[in-house]
């Protein structure tokens, strides 16, 4: 799984058991504002892409009405 938040980098946590407990969560040292990351499988591959937005988080930056607001859901 990975996890947005407001402490500056994308986080990620396993999964051993198809999700039914998890690993606490760990930094990937990705930098992240609090918008979604785009994660896909790589096929026929047990690996994944993660595509997201290099910037820091700024709690103090304003945003412009088209963005999404943080924490919406992520479709």
């Amino acid at each position: 799984m990975v996890i947005r938040n407001q402490l500056g980098s994308l986080f990620k946590a396993y999964s051993a058991d198809g999700g039914e407990s998890w690993r606490l969560p760990q930094t990937t040292r990705l930098n992240i504002p609090e918008y979604c990351p785009y994660v896909a499988d790589i096929p026929d591959s047990d690996k994944i892409m993660v595509i997201w937005n290099n910037s820091e988080y700024n709690p103090g930056f304003p945003q412009p009405l088209w963005q999404a607001q943080p924490f919406d859901s992520c479709k």
